[in-house]
């Protein structure tokens, strides 16, 4: 079997090899994946310790009609946005469809205050799944101060042009 050099950039792309690839420069100079891990690894390395600990506090919530009919959603529309009174389960559920979405192969990205952290790691060739928490709280509110709202409703728009994508609001 031959393999030429894109092959091998394949391989090298999966985690198994993710140890190779660090240890020889060589192989990751030109690479965006590595290089965009080490530039952004506040960002990706955030994510990864939140979708680990939802997925533990998931462990004890119970699946209800409500999730079940937002993953339907979500995964038509590839956006959702959880809005409504204080104390209704918006959070629960959001988390429960951000554990669920990492489950089947999404890579997690959140963050909880500037949607240009996602513009910094969207991999058009990767399944990302992206988490803002407290959308219009006071995150929001901070938002619309310094003119991001229109950042929101543009990567909105973006997402739902790319099937590998998810956006969780």
């Amino acid at each position: 079997e031959i393999i030429d050099g894109n092959d091998l950039n394949d391989l090298l792309d999966q985690d198994q090899y993710r140890t190779i690839v660090y240890h020889f420069p060589a192989l990751w100079l030109g690479g965006f994946h590595v290089l965009s891990r080490s530039v952004n690894n506040d960002i990706i390395g955030r994510s990864d310790s939140e979708a680990n600990r939802m997925a533990v506090e998931m462990k004890d919530w119970a699946w209800t009609d409500v999730a079940s009919r937002a993953l339907s959603r979500l995964e038509k529309t590839r956006v959702i946005v959880l809005t409504g009174d204080p104390g209704i389960g918006k959070t629960v559920t959001a988390k429960m469809l951000f554990v669920q979405s990492v489950e089947v192969g999404y890579e997690p990205v959140v963050t909880f205050k500037k949607i240009g952290d996602f513009e910094r790691v969207y991999d058009e060739k990767a399944k990302q799944v992206f988490y803002f928490d407290d959308f219009i709280g006071h995150s929001y509110l901070d938002a619309t101060l310094i003119r991001e709202d229109s950042q929101v409703v543009s990567f909105i728009n973006r997402v739902l042009q790319d099937e590998n994508k998810r956006f969780i609001l």
